[in-house]
């Protein structure tokens, strides 16, 4: 399935470096970049037979591919990483991997589309995958559209950036990465005068929580930012979105009480 979604994300050919922003490198540079990393995070890799494993590894990845300053290996890191968002079902950091890509690699001039040419294939892509069946497999060709789109205004501002917002927003896989680093930290968590505590969120999607052991894991979706408390059966929360650090409005899986949240740090 990675070798699949490898073929899907991989989009267009390239090399080095114009002004500040990269050359998407071409197919035999990615692939020994690739090789290399394969190599490095072999064990990882293996390791990620989990939702959770794959998005702590994706979110590696991309810490790495921001810090790495060979921009042939930057890239092979973040498509890396983009593919363990998809297997982690993770769009909202899928779609933050994809951010990085577009704003980090242009196109060779020879390679680069119109703007009416990337909303088509855009268009067809996303078409595509209204069609798929298999959840990785429609959310790659998902991200795929949305980095289409930002390509067709790659410095979209007014009414240029409204209709790559609005594409991307009818992709159903949120139009921004705002959420899920507004979420990481510690808040504040209360409900009424009865509970009192402090949850921290953590970029491998990790939470704790004060008061016990115990940990639970988070997760972006599309109206939601959801936690499930490992060890204490079906209890969940989730964070209604957008957050608002002043103060969020927190379901629970009791249904009976209204918890209100306030970030802390």
């Amino acid at each position: 399935m990675r070798l699949l979604i490898l073929a899907m994300l991989v989009t267009c050919r390239s090399t080095v470096v114009a002004g500040d922003v990269a050359i998407i490198p071409d197919g035999d540079q990615l692939a020994q970049a690739e090789s290399r990393i394969y190599s490095v995070y072999a064990r990882d890799i293996k390791e990620a037979s989990s939702q959770q494993a794959s998005r702590a590894l994706a979110s590696r990845l991309l810490k790495t591919g921001g810090e790495e300053q060979e921009p042939v290996t930057r890239y092979a890191l973040f498509q890396i990483a983009r593919r363990e968002a998809v297997e982690a079902d993770d769009a909202v950091l899928g779609y933050q991997i994809t951010e990085a890509i577009v704003k980090g690699f242009g196109m060779r001039p020879a390679d680069n589309l119109t703007h009416d040419q990337w909303i088509s294939r855009g268009n067809s892509i996303r078409n595509k995958a209204k069609k798929e069946t298999k959840k990785t497999s429609k959310l790659a060709d998902k991200l795929l559209a949305a980095e289409c789109y930002m390509r067709a205004h790659p410095n979209a501002t007014g009414l240029d950036k409204a209709e790559t917002d609005k594409r991307i927003e009818e992709l159903g896989i949120v139009g921004s990465s705002s959420d899920r680093k507004m979420v990481l930290g510690t808040w504040s968590v209360a409900i009424g005068e009865k509970y009192h505590a402090s949850w921290t969120f953590f970029p491998d999607g990790t939470v704790t929580r004060t008061g016990d052991s115990v940990v639970g894991v988070w997760a972006c979706e599309p109206h939601q930012i959801k936690i499930s408390w490992k060890n204490s059966g079906d209890a969940w929360e989730s964070f209604v979105r957008p957050i608002d650090p002043r103060g969020s409005l927190v379901n629970s899986w009791t249904g009976n009480a209204t918890i209100r949240a306030r970030k802390l740090r």
